[in-house]
């Protein structure tokens, strides 16, 4: 997998799986704009060259304050790579399981918004965020996975619309 690089690919694209591995990056049109727009109003305020760490503490507050479709979408595909990550760990070391990398990605994936409100953003270091949204994620698959619940989870998000699950559907892709 290709990490992406810069700040509107990691706020607007999503992981598509081909079998149970990485195929590509697809990126969601709204959230590219939504995106580029938030960029050039900063750029225009003279804030130009935001951080990766401002926008997951911009999102992430504005996902506290209301849950919306942009903080929930941009949130959701910053993680994918946290999350597949998480599921490649978590599944190497679950050697007898009848689960791929794709159920274990779903599962957290499924799970972000417990570990979005875990999440304390005032007690991360001024660095990425990502590696205690990674040991989140990854506890979060852990516990599903020994309780017998990924065919569970799995199940409820493939069934669910889209609005019971926060625009997240079963392939990882953000739809509204």
């Amino acid at each position: 997998m290709q990490a992406r690089q810069q700040i509107i690919a990691a706020f607007s694209t999503f992981i598509q799986f081909t079998g149970d591995r990485f195929h590509q990056w697809l990126v969601e049109p709204k959230l590219r704009r939504s995106m580029q727009h938030c960029l050039e109003q900063s750029r225009q305020t003279g804030m130009a060259d935001l951080s990766e760490q401002f926008w997951v503490l911009y999102w992430h507050r504005r996902w506290q304050a209301d849950s919306n479709y942009l903080a929930t979408g941009h949130l959701s595909a910053y993680l994918q790579e946290a999350c597949y990550w998480a599921a490649q760990r978590t599944i190497s070391r679950l050697p007898n399981t009848q689960y791929g990398l794709s159920d274990c990605f779903q599962t957290a994936i499924a799970n972000l918004p417990i570990v979005l409100k875990g999440y304390n953003a005032t007690q991360e270091p001024a660095s990425k965020p990502m590696p205690t949204l990674f040991l989140r994620i990854r506890f979060v698959i852990r516990c599903a996975s020994g309780k017998k619940q990924i065919a569970a989870v799995i199940g409820v998000v493939a069934k669910a619309k889209p609005k019971a699950t926060g625009g997240i559907v079963a392939n990882g892709r953000f739809v509204h």
